[in-house]
């Protein structure tokens, strides 16, 4: 099924993508799949996400087809809303930007908006609650993920409106303060990093021999990270403070970041 219209609501300070099918009448696509070995399985889902397994959850919401994407993306909106993990900010993202890949360029713009905003959330996410691990290594991994995975998404930064940028840090602000009771300790911040590495060397994890990177002598190893692993945390007497200092600050940040990339792509066109 091709998809050719799209609805937006907003839902909680983020917003919930509507798609609707080609036909001669608007219609909202099942909020259940039709076969019942669809990748959308709430059930699932909810598995995999209450059991930290993130590589899993990743990839089987990636199988979810664009006609099957509204239950998808629902329970992605929810569980951001009920602060769980920072993970789904970047599978949201990824999804909101697949659905415009199918639309025509005069629908797309609220989707790309709402792609920018779902990834400055996540930013600041990862921001705030990584102060929680105790391998600060792992965090600043995250951090260099959200500008690095998603660069179309940050292009579209230049295309909105002082307004509408000033509109985005307000609303990802909001959603931030009605997330912070909710939100715990989140592995998937405190995995990646330099501990999780050495804890995968210690245990005796799988090594092989990696590519060669032009310019770096030596020989690659490439280690299979332990997949029982299991982040720290630091105590909150330790986190709060900082994250108090941080949030504090949060709303010039988050102006910082967007202004960055709107300035950079003003000076890129402006070069001959």
């Amino acid at each position: 099924m091709s998809i050719r219209r799209a609805g937006v609501a907003v839902l909680g300070g983020l917003f919930l993508v509507v798609l609707t099918a080609n036909s001669s009448r608007s219609q909202v696509i099942s909020p259940w799949p039709a076969t019942p070995n669809s990748p959308v399985n709430v059930a699932n889902l909810d598995a995999l996400l209450a059991n930290k397994q993130y590589m899993q959850l990743g990839l089987l919401l990636k199988q979810v087809s664009l006609s099957e994407m509204l239950l998808s993306v629902k329970w992605q909106n929810d569980n951001i809303i009920a602060g769980k993990s920072a993970m789904l900010g970047f599978s949201y993202t990824y999804d909101l930007w697949r659905a415009v890949v199918s639309m025509p360029d005069e629908k797309s713009r609220p989707f790309k908006s709402m792609a920018v905003q779902t990834l400055l959330y996540t930013y600041q996410i990862v921001v705030l609650d990584g102060v929680k691990c105790e391998d600060a290594s792992a965090p600043a991994n995250r951090v260099n993920q959200v500008f690095s995975t998603f660069p179309d998404v940050w292009k579209h930064v230049s295309a909105l409106t002082d307004d509408e940028r000033a509109k985005i840090v307000d609303t990802v602000l909001g959603l931030e303060k009605s997330t912070a009771p909710k939100r715990g300790n989140d592995d998937f911040l405190c995995l990646g990093g330099v501990a999780q590495l050495n804890s995968s060397i210690s245990t005796g994890a799988a090594a092989k021999d990696g590519k060669s990177v032009p310019g770096i002598p030596g020989r690659t190893i490439d280690v299979m990270v332990d997949p029982n692993y299991r982040p720290n945390f630091v105590n909150r007497d330790v986190w709060e403070p900082k994250q108090a200092a941080l949030r504090a600050t949060m709303q010039a940040t988050l102006k910082q970041v967007l202004d960055r990339y709107k300035a950079f792509a003003d000076k890129t066109r402006a070069t001959p």
